[in-house]
């Protein structure tokens, strides 16, 4: 089993994970990975509900609304009633949410150059195909 895409999938994706978060900590950031993917999403659309955030960032609604939770603690985000729907919240940037973006954007374009590093072109975008087939063929399922 140890083979497998998945297993791959995994293993990738948790050391992507621990590598942002050591990046972080090592910027004196109080942030995890599971904050940057919310804030990625609110960067590129303020102002939106908790299940939006969890659609687009592929995440369930308890990781979601834990990272919302670590995001308002910290002042990054606010929660807003939505004045179309009470019973759902909208989820919005403070000015030090937005302001984080030039701190983060540096960090992760580090990271994602030494991850890339001895990948070339044609291999990255083979691997994007690939992937993109895999999720749709398992999307297809939900």
């Amino acid at each position: 089993m140890e083979q497998t895409l998945g297993a791959a999938i995994g293993k990738t994706h948790k050391m992507m994970f621990k590598s942002i978060n050591r990046r972080f900590k090592e910027a004196g950031l109080d942030l995890h990975a599971e904050h940057f993917i919310v804030l990625i999403h609110l960067w590129e659309q303020d102002g939106q509900n908790q299940q939006w955030l969890g659609e687009e960032a592929g995440k369930d609604k308890t990781s979601v609304t834990r990272a919302i939770n670590g995001l308002e603690k910290r002042n990054m985000v606010l929660r807003v009633p939505d004045k179309q729907d009470k019973r759902h919240n909208l989820i919005y940037l403070t000015q030090l949410g937005k302001d984080l973006k030039s701190a983060i954007m540096p960090i992760m374009e580090g990271l994602i150059q030494q991850a890339l590093s001895d990948v070339d072109q044609a291999e990255l975008q083979t691997c994007m195909k690939v992937l993109g087939k895999v999720y749709a063929n398992l999307h297809k399922e939900i």
